[in-house]
């Protein structure tokens, strides 16, 4: 029972995260990235619901668990490209390096 409890708190937790770091984002220029966080961190938080008030199902227990893997592709993205992202590609670098 506690790891549920703790689950669900720290859901909230990640949700509101999410959603600094996507107005971050979205200030910062990168409006897909977090249109794209948005809606993965939104999406997983309501699969989450939606599976504790159908009593976990086994199509909305796998959907969760495969928006876990979304959630976490979008936000290495993300943090990918706040960082700085790949400088350009291999043809790009070459071309500046002539």
């Amino acid at each position: 029972m506690a790891v549920q409890f703790l689950h669900r708190w720290l859901a909230v937790v990640v949700v509101v995260g999410a959603l600094v770091e996507a107005a971050r984002l979205y200030r910062a220029g990168a409006r897909p990235h977090a249109l794209a966080l948005k809606v993965a961190v939104v999406a997983q938080f309501l699969l989450g619901v939606f599976t504790l008030v159908y009593a976990v199902p086994v199509a909305l227990g796998f959907a969760h668990q495969a928006g876990a893997v979304v959630l976490l592709v979008v936000t290495v993205v993300a943090a990918h490209w706040s960082m700085g992202g790949a400088r350009g590609t291999a043809g790009q670098r070459r071309e500046a390096a002539r």
